[in-house]
């Protein structure tokens, strides 16, 4: 077994076993713990689905497009605004963060912020050069 893996690596070629020689004056056979590439191609790369876009504006309007999660059926219904609950129409939709002077001071994001915006300001102050 040591002289195949001998003549292997004189040979130049790989193998998924290496020989150490160990400081007791032996010889080793050391196995790879990883998988050993075998020749073939690699798996077959997935095809991308592609979903069909609603253009018809009726439904578009009477339909939540996308909203059936079952592999069969149709989209939901959007039903009129008094169906909802009220603090529904109240949830900020603005990817801004909330200014602080519309929060509390009893709320930790109030003091958070502070610090926040605390320290930008003394980073900007730290940054220009004195005069």
């Amino acid at each position: 077994m040591a002289s195949r893996i001998i003549s292997n690596l004189i040979q130049g070629r790989t193998c998924s076993k290496l020989l150490t020689y160990s400081h007791l004056r032996s010889w080793h056979i050391q196995s790879a713990t990883y998988a050993v590439k075998k020749g073939g191609s690699a798996a077959p790369a997935s095809k991308k689905k592609k979903f069909e876009v609603e253009t018809d504006a009726k439904v578009l309007v009477t339909r939540l497009c996308g909203g059936n999660i079952y592999k069969e059926g149709e989209d939901p219904v959007i039903g009129p605004d008094e169906e909802y609950p009220e603090w529904l129409w109240n949830l900020r939709t603005s990817p801004q963060a909330i200014p602080l002077e519309e929060l509390d001071q009893d709320d930790i994001r109030y003091w958070r912020r502070l610090r926040k915006l605390t320290m930008r300001q003394n980073n900007i102050l730290r940054s220009k050069k004195p005069i």
